[in-house]
């Protein structure tokens, strides 16, 4: 069943704006209620599915490319808890304050920080797709692979031209900074995962809603994702 589309709502739009503060950014309506951030490799634009459906909902998503990302400035790579107060201090320039935090794959451990950083700009804190695990982080290209398969072949020019945009040494590099914050899962976040991702450890993360599809279950259910959501 589709999300009700609301009619009073501007037509909807995920133009590329900022840079502020180096961070290149995409933004549908004025109150920027929504925050959405990427996992690793990616960018903005994948979201533009998810916001539409948030939109729709009465939702004014925003979402940041984090630097070295999609069009955002570059600069060293960095771990979420760094990620997290250069997120800060770009939501305090653009006058962002308790608004709802989704955070996607990696783009989770930023939220997660912000959420413990700065409590005033945070209101809910979410995950989709967490990859909080005590088990070995080498176990996730693995799943990487099989999720593949369980994607929708629209998602990977997204997947190809954010990877082309960031490079594998930023990649790898980030992906290490990471690594070391993965292992436990912190309290008090909402978590949600595609029925079929195989990335999640099901084991490891308490108290997760499962919404149809895979890993990206936001791209290829961004309706159902939204609604789940949007209260």
């Amino acid at each position: 069943m589709p999300v009700t589309r609301r009619v009073d709502l501007l037509p909807f739009s995920w133009n590329l704006a900022g840079p502020t503060n180096g961070i290149a950014y995409r933004s549908a309506g004025q109150k920027r209620d929504f925050v959405l951030i990427h996992g690793l490799g990616m960018s903005s634009a994948y979201f533009d599915r998810f916001a539409r459906a948030l939109y729709a909902c009465g939702a004014h998503p925003v979402a940041p490319d984090l630097p070295g990302f999609g069009e955002s400035v570059g600069g060293a790579a960095a771990g979420a808890a760094e990620h997290a107060k250069i997120l800060a201090d770009w939501a305090d320039a653009l006058s962002i304050r308790d608004a709802t935090w989704i955070g996607h794959s990696l783009g989770c451990n930023a939220v997660a920080h912000v959420a413990r950083l700065r409590p005033d700009i945070v209101k809910r804190a979410i995950c989709i797709g967490p990859l909080w695990s005590p088990r070995h982080p080498m176990r996730l290209p693995a799943a990487l692979i099989v999720d593949s398969y369980r994607e929708p072949f629209a998602l990977y020019p997204y997947v190809a031209r954010a990877y082309l945009k960031s490079g594998l040494v930023r990649w790898v590099r980030t992906a290490r900074r990471y690594a070391a914050d993965i292992r436990t899962a912190p309290p008090d976040i909402e978590m949600f995962a595609g029925e079929r991702d195989p990335l999640v450890d099901r084991k490891a993360i308490q108290n997760l809603t499962l919404l149809p599809g895979a890993h990206a279950c936001h791209f290829s259910h961004p309706d159902e994702c939204a609604r789940a959501i949007v209260r």
